[in-house]
């Protein structure tokens, strides 16, 4: 039986090509307003074999191999190594490109590819555009100056590309429009306005369980997850699905919630009402892209955008979930709920947080350092939460009768014909900081003219200059703070004092539940002897408020 080719590389004496055509659009191309389409990129490759074939060239198209949205840079483009697989595997022995940076971003893997692997293969690439290129007519172009140049020039492009868009996107982030391929969870876009976000009414209710559980019924974020996975509601990413969106994500987890879903739903300003994006940005790196989560600091203020949709949480609710956040409030795997004072309590003498068990169903605090470190380093400081929920309770609601009697006395003075907002303490502070501002930049002045005479050698003269500098910058930020609470003093004392509004919410205070806790309590210091401190919220505020009243005595 004869023995049949399946490609042959020749006919009636003439070389048989098997083209495969390689087209490639990024992302990034479009963005950066690139208009070469895959559509446009498919006629320019049809009109040049057809001139390979009118100048006599047997050409057979033997594959097309199309990578859209997805970047040159690296080796995840599937067709391109579909191509490679099918050169390996003998069916095409050339490949034609409308220009080299189609086929590769990277200097790199140009060189590895022509100067190496396609001579090997005995593969012809053709380039369409500058610099045109046709590996059978002239091989050793692929060593060109040109070429090489070009190859570095493709390199640099999608840098110069990832720029421009993230100009273009930190721009419309600072006008305060949605830039996302999908919104948050609890929205959706806006259907005549990609850039505008929209409540999403069954996902929105989602959204205020969570914070209602976490806030004020006390429930850990563990617990919050472990409730939604047993109520059967779909994490953001099978939702999204569900609703018919092409979502993808590495950690989907067969559509169960995590702690890290729910923590970044209870921190996202997006609820409360504000365009609160760019929380991550990409790097380029040799051979993959690495997305890189923003610390709080990295991050652009100018890009968080007050009040640009319908907000899902009060701002009273938020602000007090990002208070709860910042205390230890995990619970034992047993516990539903935290402890009353989970995340409050503190050793009074060695500073380190008390810790909660519970013996013949009451509930006691020790001292974290006893049980867990040593039993030398402190003692116990047992207090039991019935007995302390009593005397916090006494305690605030003496402090709430303060603030009643002192808002009476600030709305008396608000309706007198002259009130004085000066503060004799502040004005004086503000007097004694400028003088002695004035004193250490004499000094450092004269530092330079101590030295040039000699009285001071140079290394003296700039040991001296670093003193004098650090005195100089805590003098400024001791200023600074000063007029601070100046401005505070004389704007906020009467109107939108958060002291006296808070405290006297609860005039009528007589049971003590989370919610007052968190709204009203910073610390609790627990000391030996059943001595109790505690640390009110809005301290500074409270002092303003007494010097405001003494100055219009």
């Amino acid at each position: 039986m004869a023995r049949i080719r399946k490609n042959p590389s020749e006919e009636n004496g003439k070389k048989i090509w098997r083209l495969g055509k390689y087209l490639r659009l990024s992302k990034e191309d479009l963005l950066a307003g690139d208009s070469r389409s895959i559509i446009s990129q498919d006629m320019t490759l049809d009109n040049h074999i057809d001139n390979l074939i009118r100048n006599g060239e047997h050409i057979v198209i033997a594959g097309t191999y199309v990578d859209d949205g997805t970047s040159g840079m690296y080796d995840s483009r599937n067709d391109f190594q579909r191509a490679i697989k099918d050169i390996e595997n003998g069916i095409i022995n050339g490949l034609i490109v409308c220009d080299l940076s189609r086929m590769f971003r990277n200097d790199a893997d140009q060189k590895q590819y022509l100067e190496y692997y396609f001579r090997e293969k005995k593969t012809r690439i053709i380039s369409c555009i500058l610099p045109q290129l046709d590996t059978y007519y002239d091989p050793d172009r692929i060593y060109s100056m040109d070429v090489k140049f070009q190859g570095m020039t493709n390199a640099n492009m999608p840098i110069e590309n990832s720029l421009k868009i993230k100009d273009k996107l930190a721009n419309r982030r600072k006008r305060g429009l949605f830039v996302g391929s999908f919104a948050p969870y609890g929205y959706k876009k806006d259907h005549d306005n990609k850039n505008k976000l929209l409540v999403d009414d069954e996902a929105a209710e989602v959204v205020k369980d969570i914070y209602n559980w976490f806030v004020y019924e006390r429930m850990s974020i563990r617990r919050i997850v472990e409730k939604l996975n047993t109520l059967g509601i779909a994490n953001p990413t099978q939702y999204k699905k569900e609703q018919g969106l092409n979502f993808k994500s590495a950690t989907d987890n067969c559509g169960l919630w995590s702690e890290s879903t729910v923590r970044n739903i209870l921190t996202r300003e997006y609820y409360i009402g504000n365009m609160d994006q760019h929380h991550s940005q990409t790097i380029f790196m040799p051979n993959r892209k690495k997305v890189v989560k923003l610390d709080y600091e990295e991050k652009d203020s100018s890009e968080l955008v007050e009040n640009t949709h319908e907000a899902i949480i009060e701002l009273r609710t938020y602000e007090l979930t990002q208070k709860l956040l910042t205390r230890d409030t995990r619970t034992a795997p047993t516990q539903k709920h935290t402890y009353l004072f989970s995340g409050y309590l503190v050793c009074g003498d060695c500073k380190k947080a008390m810790i909660a068990k519970k013996a013949k169903n009451i509930n006691y605090y020790y001292c974290s350092t006893y049980l867990k470190r040593s039993k030398t380093a402190c003692t116990k400081h047992t207090t039991r939460e019935d007995v302390l929920t009593e005397v916090v309770l006494k305690t605030i609601q003496l402090q709430v009768a303060l603030a009643v009697s002192l808002r009476e006395k600030v709305d008396k003075i608000s309706k007198s014909e002259k009130i004085n907002k000066t503060s004799k303490r502040i004005e004086s502070l503000l007097s004694s900081n400028k003088n002695a501002l004035i004193k250490q930049e004499n000094i450092q002045d004269n530092l330079y003219i101590d030295w040039k005479n000699g009285d001071i050698t140079r290394e003296q003269h700039n040991r001296m200059r670093m003193k004098t500098e650090d005195k100089i910058q805590q003098l400024k930020n001791e200023g600074e703070e000063l007029q601070r609470e100046k401005i505070q003093l004389e704007s906020n004392v009467q109107q939108n004092n958060q002291y006296l509004e808070t405290f006297c919410r609860h005039e009528n205070i007589t049971e003590l539940d989370n919610k007052i806790l968190i709204e009203l309590v910073d610390k609790i210091h627990i000391y030996e002897k059943d001595k109790i401190e505690i640390k009110f919220n809005f301290a500074d505020e409270y002092k303003l408020t007494l010097e405001f009243i003494k100055n219009n005595k």
